[in-house]
């Protein structure tokens, strides 16, 4: 399909170029009738026609060139005229008609052969434009222009080597220049002409032997030829010959990853990011080789944070230095340096709201609630209308006993879900959690069977609900079915276990709360103060007292403790909450 951009792009130049020649060239309107220059039949209707062009009255222009033809069928520019108007009416085999007539009258026009090759071109006839694309080339005037419509023309007639061979021509008269080269470094590839592109790369480097897009080609090319060496011996000469140069280094360093050799890698790595002669792109696209994301290891982290925090001085005003930074803490686990490299990456460039949720869990790794609370509400401030921060404002309110605060911003949030079903069952959830510890258990209940009827799935939900039921003494049947759900979706799980068990203790199954704690301390609950003191309560009901007391003074140790612990240690008795 001919690229219908590509062929207009000369259409409003040609139209005033031809007025001008028009105007320019009195004596080609002279008819075969013997009309005299300047008659004035032929003159009024030429001034009509251009007047009605002028006002766009492609009708009464039309006839008025016609007219013009009429007195004198010699005179091209009324041709050409009559071959614009029909081309902007689609009728472009009046147009190739007139032009036809056109070029016939004034063959070394260059404008006429110009509208020739784009009218054939969007009809389709690319054999026939070809013809005048290369007349027109061959000229001294031809343009960068002219040669990529003769260029483009050979490509979609399939005929790369010919294509190949103008663009050669193109750069001999107009330069080198980057995009060109990578045009035709890529239609060389595609023909499978390796030892071609080396020899279009050998030229390229010639010119600028540190363009470190042509020195990755050509090492690219030589691998592909199998000649690895001489890639390897390449890099290792431009090192030598420019011991500072960044972007050399930089191939190098990914050169020497391949080949295993860590410490030649970090080396040649290091040198190039401290470079200033290398791009941050071409910086990060080699920490991104020598440290690929996902395989980073923990010995590599003193390495690695080395790297980054060059990176990150050398590009301080770069927002991506920073952010990437971000996602390599990330990886590492080192949560504090994340949080500060995307607070750094957020201050520079604040309008990126996936950086925001990047920060903001970051926070939540951290339990750093109140720089939860402070991100996501800049991420509100800046994105009004994406609920996500609302949420984790709330769940940061929460955290930090301001749960009237937190219902309201969940709420606001809540209200601009659309289509998200799990966001909906989270915010409902959240707002379940806010009204039980208000003590509004109408609200509490109303949100929590909310977030379960969206998703009882929702193995945390399901645990929380029936906890806080049975802290009430409340709903108790619903209670237990809620946390054995809990239990069959995410097995295993001491704290939804020791629920378990501990509704069932409510209820009075003594026996069986025993079964669910012990598989609960068998799940790391031992660790854990509450399920330790949960086990010791229903180890006194069990006519176990001494057993219960070593417990309770067991949770004791393990913590945190709280005062009703200390009354049933001191008075050996089990107290209720």
């Amino acid at each position: 399909m001919v690229n219908k951009l590509l062929l207009a792009r000369f259409t409003t130049v040609l139209a005033v170029l031809f007025l001008l020649s028009a105007c320019s060239n009195k004596e080609k309107l002279v008819g075969a009738e013997g009309n005299p220059k300047g008659s004035s039949a032929f003159d009024m209707a030429f001034f009509e026609a251009q007047r009605a062009k002028a006002v766009g009255d492609e009708e009464k222009a039309y006839l008025a060139f016609t007219k013009c033809i009429e007195l004198d069928a010699q005179n091209a520019v009324s041709y050409y005229e009559l071959s614009r108007i029909a081309f902007l009416q689609n009728n472009s085999g009046l147009a190739v008609e007139y032009i036809n007539k056109a070029v016939s009258l004034d063959e070394e026009n260059r404008w006429y052969r110009a509208a020739r090759a784009e009218y054939l071109l969007n009809s389709g006839e690319l054999e026939a434009a070809l013809k005048d694309n290369i007349w027109i080339t061959k000229r001294d005037d031809a343009t960068v222009d002219e040669y990529y419509q003769l260029i483009n023309n050979y490509i979609f007639l399939q005929r790369p080597q010919e294509a190949i061979a103008a663009y050669t021509a193109m750069e001999n008269r107009f330069g080198h220049n980057e995009e060109t080269s990578l045009q035709k470094l890529d239609l060389l590839q595609k023909i499978g002409s390796g030892e071609e592109v080396l020899q279009e790369l050998n030229t390229l480097l010639e010119k600028d032997p540190n363009e470190i897009l042509w020195i990755e080609r050509k090492v690219q090319v030589l691998q592909s030829l199998g000649r690895g060496d001489e890639a390897f011996s390449l890099l290792e000469q431009m090192a030598a010959a420019s011991p500072n140069n960044g972007p050399i280094h930089l191939e190098l360093a990914a050169f020497y990853h391949r080949q295993g050799k860590k410490e030649a890698a970090l080396q040649a790595l290091n040198i190039g990011i401290f470079s200033n002669d290398a791009s941050y792109e071409a910086k990060q696209n080699a920490l991104l080789k020598v440290f690929p994301p996902g395989y980073l290891k923990v010995e590599n982290k003193e390495e690695v944070s080395a790297v980054l925090d060059l990176l990150r001085e050398k590009h301080k005003n770069n927002e991506l230095a920073h952010a990437i930074s971000g996602d390599y803490y990330t990886q590492m686990g080192m949560y504090a340096e994340a949080q500060a490299a995307y607070s750094e990456a957020l201050a520079i460039k604040p309008a990126q709201f996936e950086l925001w949720m990047q920060l903001c869990s970051i926070d939540i790794e951290l339990q750093d609630w109140s720089a939860l609370e402070l991100h996501s509400n800049e991420t509100i401030l800046s994105f009004p209308n994406q609920p996500q921060a609302y949420l984790w404002k709330g769940i940061a309110q929460q955290q930090l006993d301001n749960h009237s605060a937190a219902i309201k911003t969940l709420k606001s949030g809540e209200v601009l879900v659309f289509g998200d079903v799990f966001l909906s069952s989270q915010f409902a959830g959240a707002l379940g959690e806010s009204y039980h510890q208000l003590e509004d258990w109408s609200n509490s209940d109303k949100w929590f069977e909310k977030a379960i009827s969206l998703n009882g799935n929702d193995a945390s939900t399901l645990n929380n609900y029936a906890y806080y039921l049975s802290l009430r003494k409340d709903q108790l049947e619903k209670a237990a079915k809620y946390s054995l759900r809990a239990n069959e979706l995410s097995p295993a799980s001491a704290t939804f276990e020791d629920t378990y068990a501990w509704v069932l203790f409510v209820k009075g199954d003594y026996a069986e709360a025993l079964k669910w704690i012990e598989k609960a301390l068998q799940h790391g609950g031992d660790q854990d103060g509450v399920v330790v003191e949960h086990y010791a309560d229903i180890l006194y009901h069990l006519d176990k007292k001494a057993a219960a007391l070593e417990q309770w003074k067991a949770a004791k140790q393990i913590g945190p403790g709280n005062a009703v612990l200390d009354r049933k240690i001191a008075d050996k008795t089990y107290y209720a909450e």
